[in-house]
């Protein structure tokens, strides 16, 4: 089942050029089909981690004169990423990881990479060279969309979010719907490699729990369980490696 799943996308990207036009493709299977295809593509390829500087709140607390707060910023944002960088480096294994600043989004959007200034774990820049044909998702900590973690109807099982098919028609329980019309939490997300956030039955988030003081995890934390559902969901398509 995987080498078939591997071979029809792989002739999907061979002929369709850019990223944008593949998404298109996808479009008209399942969603089943999607999560498998991008269990496949990370396994076989790298996470980019993008990681936050909120200039734009520096620059407006020094046009204001806030120098002392701006600083502040400045070094609990740098204490932050260094944090995340760490985690990533200890805690996850699924595929290789690099780093990159948000500034650089617009080049990871549009495939180009050699501009792109990788971070090391002080980050600081680091020299990196992929394959033009490098498959690539991105992760990030934010906020998780409703519409897209509440995206599942093509593989419910009468109309129950809490199952679902694979392509091999296998029915499981859901372990990452956590639906609601409210739904809004922060979370490590993984998305597109133009970060579109992904979709169930993808494992594409682990939660940060930070609006709960006493249960609030740590990145290591968070990172370890996004490395695990990654390795549970791979493991449940194809069995252990």
């Amino acid at each position: 089942m995987k080498k078939n799943i591997i071979l029809l996308f792989s002739f999907l990207i061979i002929q369709f050029a850019g990223f944008n036009q593949q998404l298109s493709e996808l479009k008209g299977l399942d969603n089943a089909h999607i999560a498998e295809f991008y269990i496949n593509y990370l396994k076989d390829g790298v996470l980019l981690v993008r990681l936050q500087k909120k200039q734009r709140k520096i620059d407006i607390l020094t046009r204001t004169g806030n120098l002392a707060d701006a600083e502040n910023v400045r070094q609990e944002q740098l204490k932050t990423n260094k944090s995340i960088v760490a985690a990533f480096n200890d805690k996850f294994t699924f595929c290789p990881t690099y780093f990159f600043y948000s500034d650089d989004s617009k080049y990871v959007a549009n495939n180009q990479l050699d501009s792109v200034t990788f971070l090391d774990v002080m980050l600081m820049p680091k020299l990196v060279k992929f394959d033009s044909n490098v498959n690539f998702l991105t992760a990030e900590f934010g906020i998780i969309k409703e519409d897209t973690a509440l995206n599942y109807a093509g593989n419910r099982l009468d109309g129950d979010y809490r199952y679902y098919k694979d392509s091999s028609n296998r029915t499981y329980k859901n372990d990452y719907y956590n639906g609601g019309t409210n739904m809004s939490f922060g979370a490590l997300l993984i998305k597109s490699n133009i970060f579109i956030q992904l979709s169930p039955p993808f494992p594409f988030y682990a939660r940060t729990l930070a609006t709960l003081p006493i249960l609030r995890r740590s990145h290591n934390k968070v990172v370890e369980i996004m490395n695990s559902k990654l390795i549970a969901y791979y493991e449940r398509l194809y069995g252990m490696e």
